[in-house]
């Protein structure tokens, strides 16, 4: 299943050790109550970290070297420094969900380019970022937001 995220594109927090981050917003649960769809969100501070992964070749199978070991590559990733705030709780009623798909369509997300479960993915990725920027918690401004995609 792919993670629905946005990130800031700026550091605009602090770890409680004074290291400069950036905020990460990602849906971990999403249902239906009523005519309502109710997103759980949480924000984790986040560094940019890198971690060796195996090497895939472009079939994606796990490369060896001659030894039989796998050989690594580095990748970068965006390293979780824990919770920001507690896990919020964002209801969209029907109404909210239709504007979205219209706005959505209008940016060029659109079913016809897309699996069902990707559209949805991008719908309620663009709802996210929208509705973030709209908020701007944290102090945050709406132009330090963008979609992240791991």
């Amino acid at each position: 299943m792919k993670t629905i995220s946005i990130i800031t594109n700026v550091n605009v927090d602090k770890t409680f050790d004074g290291e400069d981050c950036k905020l990460k917003r990602t849906i971990i649960s999403t249902h239906k109550e009523n005519k309502n769809r109710v997103y759980i969100v949480k924000t984790e501070r986040v560094i940019e970290d890198t971690r060796e992964v195996p090497l895939l070749d472009e079939d994606g199978d796990i490369q060896f070297n001659e030894n039989g070991d796998m050989v690594m590559t580095t990748e970068p990733y965006m390293k979780s420094l824990g919770l920001k705030d507690s896990l919020a709780t964002v209801i969209m009623s029907e109404d909210e969900i239709n504007g979205l798909y219209q706005l959505a369509s209008a940016n060029g997300i659109t079913l016809e380019n897309n699996t069902y479960t990707n559209f949805i993915n991008e719908l309620e990725q663009e709802g996210l970022l929208l509705g973030t920027k709209q908020d701007q918690p944290w102090g945050t401004t709406a132009e330090q937001w963008v979609k992240y995609n791991d």
